[in-house]
């Protein structure tokens, strides 16, 4: 009876250990995006309170606040859209399909040409062509998009990028490396995470909330692939690989 009972006890724990999990990590989430809403909701609740107390102006000459509000709101709505899209990689199961993962990412590139050109970034590519992957496509160009965005970023004015894709045995590899500033290897096991920055004080710069690299993960994982990111003097690179077929 005893061994018995210690068995369904074991097996009711093993059961009862990923919903824990789960839900440790949601009430985590709330906490985190609570923190995150709480600066811009202050900055537009001072910034009304300031039109409130100058009710006698005019609204042109009130036009400074108006726009530190709408700026705010912005903020506010990018964060939770970021959120929503998250919760859905990570809940959803979608059929993988077969996609050419050369030519995502050169849509990717040609996206960015624009930013890449008035940065004055020197961006070199090396695609391998006809690589093809499964997965849903407009998730991968997401994923893909979300880690050239951020090595742009953070790459100064005249800066380098480089771009590989190639196969290797059964992986696609690809490989996005900057010459920014290196991230100190304490930090680096951390990036992924939601909510984390490197630099919290680059925050108001590029206008991130530290949930874009945490996106690019669920995706990749969800798409059966890996994503990982190194880090030394010259530069970081991040690399996702994923299945060939």
């Amino acid at each position: 009876m005893f061994i018995l009972f210690g068995v369904s006890f074991y097996f009711a724990n093993r059961s009862i250990r990923p919903i824990e999990e789960s839900w440790q990590k949601q009430k985590q989430f709330v906490a985190d995006a609570s923190h995150e809403l709480k600066t811009p909701l202050a900055i537009i609740g001072a910034n009304a309170d300031a039109l409130l107390a100058n009710g006698e102006e005019t609204i042109n000459s009130q036009k400074k606040w108006l726009d530190y509000i709408k700026a705010e709101a912005g903020r506010m709505g990018k964060l939770i859209n970021d959120m929503l899209y998250l919760a859905k990689v990570e809940d959803t199961d979608e059929t993988q399909l077969p996609i050419d993962f050369s030519n995502a990412v050169r849509d990717v590139i040609a996206s960015l040409e624009a930013v890449i050109f008035e940065k004055g970034i020197q961006l070199t590519q090396h695609i391998e062509p006809r690589i093809i992957v499964r997965g849903n496509e407009e998730k991968i160009k997401q994923a893909v998009l979300i880690l050239l965005d951020n090595s742009i970023k953070y790459t100064g004015d005249l800066g380098d990028v480089a771009i590989t894709l190639k196969r290797f045995r059964n992986q696609a590899v690809l490989s996005i490396q900057n010459s920014g500033e290196s991230i100190p290897a304490d930090r680096l096991p951390k990036i992924f995470d939601r909510f984390y920055r490197c630099d919290p004080s680059r925050t108001k710069e590029t206008g991130g909330f530290g949930l874009g690299l945490s996106i690019a993960r669920a995706i990749i994982e969800r798409s059966g692939g890996c994503i990982y990111a190194q880090s030394s003097d010259s530069g970081t690179t991040f690399t996702i690989e994923l299945k060939t077929t």
